[in-house]
């Protein structure tokens, strides 16, 4: 009763600071080890695949994001409410305010309600568990030679120069590992010592490059840069804009204008 009443009245005693801030520091440790873990597992994403964006891998790290968002409304009205006002007010509207974000997300994830999408989700995610599983052991140990790596990075090259394996859009670590017959985790190998690249940055940079080339070509003046972009590989606008920037340091749309005056000039 004592403890209901200091708490009612806001007199601040270590136990009511505890019972009311202890879940929150438990959130912020919880929240940094989930941040840690995400990036880690982009990074992964990014040795494999080249198109995130499939796997709405977006909606992980914004739910952290919403979450310390509020932790730190939360901490900021407290310096102008009392703790009970807090707990029995603003505590509550942000916790429904969470449970509705969550609930519209979900019905936006077909993956969570519809037994065909995640069929479809395992199998489009079935070459990251593989990689995971055993390449990094393999990737560690290999003992590739000098002149395996640089026939394996002659090989990639004239491969992406030649056949264009990077117009497919689904292109993958597992399925370059069948058209190279190369193994998977020798081409992680090689992208990242021999060409400094991950796998993700690998391809859509011939990718950039292919849409370089369109953006300049009169005979594909009439056509949109999004559809463009699509010809050459991407699968989204945003995927294409983020990594033309990446490449080049502008959009595309600036990059047009600016290689067009420059031949007008010349």
């Amino acid at each position: 009763m004592e403890f209901a009443q200091g708490f009612k009245h806001s007199e601040g005693t270590w136990q009511i600071l505890l019972a009311c801030w202890g879940p929150i520091l438990l959130v912020m440790a919880y929240l940094s080890a989930s941040a840690i873990v995400i990036f880690r597992h982009f990074a992964q994403f990014k040795d494999v695949f080249t198109h995130l964006e499939n796997f709405k891998m977006g909606y992980i790290a914004e739910f952290n994001v919403v979450m310390l968002i509020q932790i730190i409304l939360l901490g900021f009205i407290s310096l102008f409410v009392s703790i009970w006002y807090l707990e029995m007010v603003w505590v509550p509207i942000f916790s429904n305010l969470l449970y509705f974000y969550i609930v519209y997300k979900s019905y936006n994830y077909g993956v969570i309600f519809s037994e065909t999408d995640y069929e479809n989700f395992k199998n489009r995610y079935a070459p990251l568990n593989q990689y995971i599983a055993h390449h990094k052991q393999r990737y560690a140990t290999s003992g590739l030679s000098n002149e395996k790596v640089e026939e394996y990075a002659d090989l990639l090259s004239k491969g992406f120069e030649e056949h264009k394996w990077y117009l497919n859009p689904e292109l993958n670590l597992s399925l370059l590992s069948e058209k190279t017959n190369i193994p998977s985790y020798a081409i992680s190998q090689v992208i990242n010592q021999k060409l400094e690249k991950n796998f993700f940055d690998f391809v859509n940079s011939y990718r950039v490059e292919a849409l370089k080339e369109h953006l300049l070509d009169k005979r594909y003046a009439a056509i949109k840069i999004e559809e463009l972009a699509f010809m050459c590989g991407f699968n989204s606008k945003a995927a294409f804009q983020r990594a033309f920037k990446k490449h080049t340091g502008t959009t595309p749309t600036l990059y047009k204008k600016d290689m067009q005056m420059e031949m007008s000039e010349s």
